[in-house]
């Protein structure tokens, strides 16, 4: 996600959990689930009842192929090359589109209720992404998130304590094998570190 739209959504995040209400009409319940969703924009927060944010999706426009001069009602046509079309309402189009977009929702909030309680995810303090979206280095931000100093995460990850701090204060990049083998010392993927 390009950090000018993680910035936004942040900020949504934080308004929705500063003043509720103030958001009311971007937010909806998830069908048959305890969790919510948030539009900003293109993309969808996926939270769970205590407000924590379990997924972050880009959506894209909402009907943005639909040709609104159509007024034909429920049609069904065929063209010349033999394709079955449907023409429909717009109303009947926006509540097909309103329940793809609450299946897709909910499956998200499936997988990721699923992976946090069985340990294959984790939720992040809003400090440490704060951290990261204010230019603090990854690697930096999770090692303090983690609790460990510069020569343990070194000494874990198979390192010199100087390389690491190179890497940290952005002298050096580290190879994808270094921060790899970082990545797994600090238990979290190859992508949250770059």
């Amino acid at each position: 996600m390009p950090a000018n739209v993680a910035t936004t959504v942040r900020a949504k995040i934080d308004q929705y959990a500063t003043d509720p209400a103030s958001l009311v009409n971007n937010v909806t319940r998830l069908k048959g689930r305890t969790g919510s969703r948030l539009r900003v924009g293109d993309w969808r927060v996926i939270f769970d009842e205590h407000g924590a944010v379990l997924e972050i999706l880009d959506v894209g426009p909402r009907g943005g192929v639909y040709d609104e001069e159509a007024t034909l009602g429920h049609a069904l046509l065929k063209t010349p090359g033999g394709e079955d079309l449907v023409v429909l309402p717009r109303a009947d189009y926006d509540q097909l589109v309103a329940d793809a977009e609450m299946l897709a929702d909910v499956v998200a909030y499936d997988a990721a209720t699923s992976a946090v309680a069985d340990g294959r995810e984790e939720f992040v303090p809003a400090a440490l992404v704060d951290a990261v979206l204010a230019g603090e280095n990854p690697v930096r931000a999770w090692r303090r998130y983690r609790g460990l100093t510069i020569a343990r995460l070194a000494e874990k990850a198979g390192v010199s304590a100087a390389y690491l701090s190179q890497i940290e204060t952005g002298a050096r990049a580290g190879t994808v094998e270094t921060l790899g083998r970082i990545a797994v010392a600090l238990a979290v993927n190859l992508d949250d570190l770059t």
